[in-house]
């Protein structure tokens, strides 16, 4: 009897110890999985800020007025890259008929939601811009929640609320407003909401790498892209000698289609680590930086009221984050 005893008091402290060890793991795992998606989260944003600005040199600046034409190109570069870099790793296989229902639709809309993108600094001002950028992870949330994708607690609505009202109050100022630019940012809002719902599918329930996502989006995208680019401008292209232009600054064009391969690997990986509402979140926080850069690097000034803008955008970021982690766990369970 005592022996058994015994016996069962060290199993008892195996155990014990076991579940130990693995509590210890789940929570260093925990730790690198927040700081893996905090760096990620960081590189994406200096990356956006960085095309943003690279992109409005060259349609406004230079005069490049092809937005059409200069998605095409990174869309294009994005996906030689990704082909490129991930040869030699394991493909999820995909029939013709996944192919055409899942994957071609988000690459369409991710085509026409870039081309928006672009063609809204041709028509509207960049403060509005990121003003109206600034709801979109409200209505992202909400497209997730309706599609059983994320179920968000209080915290998590509050702290999105937060940042949209902190964002619209930094990017308060005068605004050039335009029934076309509206309308093309109304339909960014839509091909943008829809293509991040269906990403997210692609990366957590079908559990695709992102390099492997990034090369089977970007065909897609490019082809629209670049069939609309030869239709619509093409022979204006030809006219207005847009051949000059790239000719003489090339290197802004490659780091264009660079820094656009990096954000659209790294937006990726973001919705696969921490979901679409965080990449809508950042690109919420991105607006009020956007607006510091301008004030450090052109020596713009700042009102007080946007230095409240500033505080609590970034204070709804980290109410954010720390409340993402609970959600996705009441989301799993």
């Amino acid at each position: 009897m005592a022996t058994y005893s015994i016996a069962a008091s060290c199993r008892a402290r195996d155990v014990e110890a076991a579940g130990s060890k693995a509590y210890t793991l789940v929570q260093r795992t925990s730790l690198w999985h927040y700081l893996a998606a905090l760096a990620v989260a960081i590189g994406w944003v200096a990356c956006s800020c960085s095309i943003i600005m690279l992109n409005r040199k060259l349609l406004v600046s230079l005069k490049f007025h092809y937005p059409f034409a200069l998605s095409a190109w990174g869309q294009l570069l994005s996906g030689v890259f990704a082909w490129a870099c991930r040869t030699g790793t394991p493909d999820m296989q995909v029939s013709t008929k996944f192919y055409l229902r899942r994957v071609v639709p988000v690459g369409i809309a991710q085509g026409v939601g870039i081309f928006l993108s672009n063609n809204l600094y041709l028509l509207l001002t960049v403060s509005f811009i990121e003003m109206a950028r600034s709801t979109l992870p409200l209505f992202t949330l909400g497209a997730l929640y309706l599609a059983g994708l994320e179920h968000p607690n209080g915290q998590l609505i509050r702290s999105v609320l937060l940042i949209v009202v902190g964002c619209l109050i930094s990017a308060y100022g005068e605004v050039k407003l335009s029934v076309l630019g509206v309308l093309c940012l109304l339909a960014n809002f839509c091909t943008e909401g829809a293509r991040l719902v269906m990403t997210q599918y692609l990366l957590q329930a079908c559990d695709c790498n992102p390099w492997y996502t990034l090369s089977l989006l970007s065909w897609p995208s490019a082809i629209t892209l670049a069939t609309m680019s030869i239709t619509l401008e093409l022979g204006r292209m030809r006219e207005e000698g847009a051949g000059a232009i790239i000719a003489a600054h090339w290197p802004v064009f490659l780091a264009s289609g660079a820094v656009g391969v990096a954000a659209g690997y790294l937006s990726s990986l973001i919705i696969k680590l921490s979901g679409a509402t965080t990449l809508k979140v950042l690109a919420a926080v991105r607006g009020p930086l956007l607006v510091l850069s301008g004030v450090v690097l052109l020596s713009e000034t700042v009102t007080h009221l946007q230095l409240i803008g500033y505080c609590l955008a970034l204070l709804g970021f980290v109410g954010y984050n720390t409340a993402k982690p609970r959600s996705g766990l009441s989301h799993q369970n």
